[in-house]
């Protein structure tokens, strides 16, 4: 069985047990880390905050202006939705924490919908003058 599959299988029977996520948001949940320890600058342990930054951008990468319409869909409205997630991932070994991390790290005000910066109006190509 390839690990593919297995990872496949482990979040099909995750969301068969609780229904509260569809698998689709537990994979990305999961690209997202990769994602976030990828733009490290080095290896090391990533934080709620970090992680929920690099959530947001990712859906915003991926999805576009059609993020919000996701994240509804995936009924991901709250940064604690992640953190749910990522510690039913734990839970069943695709994940892993530090000791001091707590799935509370995620119960924070941070808005998941509004675009990043990078993604803002303020960003658009504007045209030159022409004298």
């Amino acid at each position: 069985m390839s690990q593919t599959t297995e990872i496949q299988l482990k979040i099909a029977a995750l969301t068969a047990r609780n229904g509260r996520y569809p698998s689709a948001a537990y994979e990305f949940v999961g690209d997202a880390v990769r994602e976030a320890v990828r733009r490290l600058d080095r290896p090391r342990h990533v934080t709620a905050a970090e992680l929920l930054a690099v959530f947001k951008a990712y859906a915003y990468e991926c999805f576009g202006p059609m993020t919000p319409v996701v994240l509804e869909e995936w009924q991901v409205r709250r940064p604690i939705d992640v953190g749910r997630m990522v510690y039913e991932l734990i839970d069943i070994q695709l994940l892993s924490a530090a000791p001091e991390d707590r799935e509370s790290d995620f119960d924070i005000e941070f808005n998941l919908t509004e675009p990043p910066a990078a993604a803002a109006p303020s960003s658009v190509w504007k045209a030159p003058k022409i004298d």
